[in-house]
């Protein structure tokens, strides 16, 4: 075990974002999608003060005290993830859909005791929601004839001879390149090393057609949390809770890098046929979390809300490896990460996350017949405002080695650079006639990006409708969502000024998510 994280942390930083332990770790854990019950998500998973509903659990747990009776509830979820891809001026696309169970929540609701005080009751909830969905897919190609990955590990491997290039720094990328034979040493006209590398990727052939490349990003996974919720109500004017929560995390991640003469060109008396990169990576964490939140009734119609939400503070393991092929004239040649350790196992690393802190404010009105009448319209309108600064997230090292503290502080450098603090909007309403409810919201995550020009905001659009009788209840709901990605499959360094890094991909995502939700009041 020590000699396999000592490999992991004997890899360049120039390797790190191929595999985990850095920025992205850390935004991908704290953002987070509408979630909760299918009637939660309907509203945009605006649901900070309108209480009454099991999602108050995860989000504002004050609205656990509402409830005046028990209930068993859960919710049924089906994620289509699409993305359609542009990289060099041509596009590609891919999907994946996936089954889950989005919620559950059992209420259970103390009876008033004593007449005479104020406090009308105790209730408490218990919780499961899945906060976040890894599971898509990615595909990007386009030629290529001003560079190729192999241009990346030439600037890797720039003054390191030729008997160096063999130590654990210079794997996931570089070391297998030497051993497939994609990349080769330079020596002078007396058999001297330069300390230089040229890749036998055809990319610049004086036709001009280049390599086609091709990028594959198999993602799945999830991101959970377990909650404990206790809620109570004064006068039912004063709502005040709290909860113990448990995240969860399990992502994985294939990504498959391809590389194809397809032209059948030759150089330095090579006729390559194509060089594959495959990276594979396994994370799995647990935390802790906990959750504040008060609402308030000035009015029977209107409510106010505040909620205070803990960072997560995760405990997380990597584990991950990369196979490498080349295919040229001469033969089918194979590498592997695994390589390097005697047993044949992954690398693996630990280190622990913490993600931003959540503010929200958040008021909903609600209006009813004067005479009470369940036929005539009845509903409300509600609106959440939620900060978190992705700034202030960390990650540490916890492998047990000299360097942790160095690479850390590297990593929280890059956090601090990198982000800031965003601005989340949700907002919904529902309309009620007798037994049939139907809803509307939309959700804004804002951007959590400092530097770059980059845009990694979030738009959620929602809608459903509601059944309610006699102590049963069931929702439909269909959420779709937006958002600009950009994907960079690999940087040339400065040594090769005349050999330009390609633009990334830019991928266009949505997810449609449709959600059963089904529910029992007892």
């Amino acid at each position: 075990m020590i000699k396999k994280i000592a490999f992991t942390f004997a890899i360049g930083i120039a390797f790190m974002s191929a595999q985990a332990q850095d920025k992205t770790d850390v935004l991908r854990y704290s953002e987070l999608n509408p979630g909760g019950s299918s009637r939660a998500q309907a509203i945009g998973g605006a649901t900070g003060s309108i209480g009454g509903d099991y999602s108050s659990i995860f989000s504002n747990p004050a609205g656990v005290g509402f409830f005046k009776s028990s209930e068993l509830a859960f919710s049924l979820d089906f994620q289509q993830a699409n993305n359609k891809s542009t990289y060099l001026n041509t596009n590609g696309s891919d999907n994946k859909g996936n089954f889950n169970i989005g919620s559950v929540g059992l209420i259970l609701a103390s009876p008033r005791r004593n007449p005479n005080s104020k406090w009308q009751n105790i209730t408490l909830g218990l919780g499961y929601s899945r906060q976040a969905n890894f599971n898509q897919n990615i595909y990007y190609r386009g030629r290529n004839n001003t560079s190729s990955i192999g241009s990346q590990y030439v600037s890797n491997l720039n003054g390191v001879d030729t008997a160096s290039v063999y130590d654990g720094a210079y794997a996931f990328g570089p070391l297998e390149a030497v051993k497939t034979g994609f990349l080769s040493g330079n020596f002078d006209n007396a058999g001297n090393p330069l300390h230089t590398w040229t890749t036998i990727s055809p990319y610049d052939d004086p036709a001009g057609a280049g390599v086609l490349q091709e990028n594959s990003i198999y993602t799945s996974g999830r991101s959970e949390i377990y909650s404990l919720a206790l809620g109570t109500n004064y006068a039912d004017k004063f709502y005040i809770g709290g909860s113990l929560n448990m995240p969860h995390i399990e992502y994985e991640r294939n990504s498959v890098f391809r590389e194809t003469n397809d032209q059948h060109y030759q150089y330095l008396g090579y006729t390559m046929n194509y060089y594959e990169s495959s990276t594979y990576l396994n994370t799995t964490g647990n935390g802790f979390q906990a959750n504040l939140g008060v609402i308030y009734r000035p009015i029977p119609a209107l409510r106010v809300g505040a909620t205070f939400i803990s960072p997560m503070w995760l405990s997380m393991h990597d584990s991950y490896y990369g196979n490498y092929t080349t295919s040229d004239n001469t033969g089918t040649y194979t590498a592997s990460t695994l390589d390097e350790d005697e047993y044949n196992a992954p690398v693996e690393s630990h280190y622990n996350i913490r993600t931003p802190w959540r503010g929200i404010v958040s008021a909903a009105y609600v209006f009813t017949p004067k005479d009470n009448n369940i036929r005539k319209p009845s509903g409300f309108l509600t609106v959440d405002y939620e900060y978190e600064d992705y700034a202030s997230s960390s990650l540490k090292f916890k492998n047990g080695l000299s360097d942790d503290n160095q690479s850390s502080n590297l990593v929280q450098s890059d956090i601090k650079s990198s982000y800031q603090s965003a601005s989340n909007i949700r907002a919904g309403g529902e309309i009620k006639i007798d037994i049939w409810a139907f809803r509307a919201g939309f959700a804004y995550y804002g951007n959590p990006y400092a530097t770059g020009g980059l845009d990694g905001s979030r738009k959620f659009y929602s809608g459903g409708l509601g059944y309610r009788n006699k102590g049963f209840y069931a929702d439909l709901t269909y959420v779709y969502m937006n958002q600009n990605l950009l994907d960079q499959p690999y940087a040339v360094g400065s040594d090769q000024p005349n050999t330009p890094t390609p633009a990334p991909a830019s991928i266009k995502a949505n997810t449609s998510n449709v959600s059963l939700g089904i529910g029992f009041k007892f």
